[in-house]
């Protein structure tokens, strides 16, 4: 089969290389690329904390931006709360949230990292009452973009559990 290679793919080209199985669904053709495991030769362990007004703040200092736009994770969440559930407007939000943070997240600087430490956190929601703003916060969507920057920049990435954090 011919394969017509765009942005994406030539970019897992250049770090790996394709292997000889796909995985066939009833509307798309999914290839994997193996990868082989980046050295970093990184000096420093940086710890990141997610936030709702930011979206990821840095231990070095860096914090993630407001777009040209205006937007920050605060507002889209806002605008987000906003819209009724299932419509096409809350989709386009939805969209509009993940695509800010992947932006937000690919102008950060993780060159010369090791280890990046996230804060594992659970039980976020949790309780009788959640506010709404708070329901449409997606840490896990941080998450996985830091797993995947990870494996394509080559520093590890660690979830730090924070019991008795402070007592430490």
């Amino acid at each position: 089969i011919p394969i017509l290679h765009t942005k994406v793919s030539n970019k897992w080209n250049a770090i790996g290389k394709i292997k000889n199985s796909i995985r066939l669904t009833e509307d798309e053709v999914i290839f994997f690329f193996e990868i082989e495991k980046n050295k970093n030769n990184g000096k420093k362990v940086v710890g990141a904390d997610q936030g709702l007004i930011t979206c990821l703040s840095l231990s070095d200092g860096q914090v993630t931006q407001v777009d040209k736009h205006g937007h920050d994770l605060k507002s889209i969440i806002a605008k987000l709360s906003k819209k009724r559930k299932g419509s096409k407007s809350f989709r386009r939000t939805q969209d509009h949230r993940k695509n800010y943070i992947n932006w937000s997240i690919n102008q950060l600087n993780f060159d010369n990292v090791k280890e990046l430490r996230l804060e594992k956190l659970i039980n976020v929601r949790k309780g009788r009452s959640s506010n709404r703003n708070l329901s449409h916060w997606t840490y896990t969507l941080i998450k996985d973009k830091l797993i995947m920057l990870s494996e394509i920049k080559g520093f590890s990435f660690v979830e730090q559990d924070n019991k008795f954090r402070s007592q430490r």
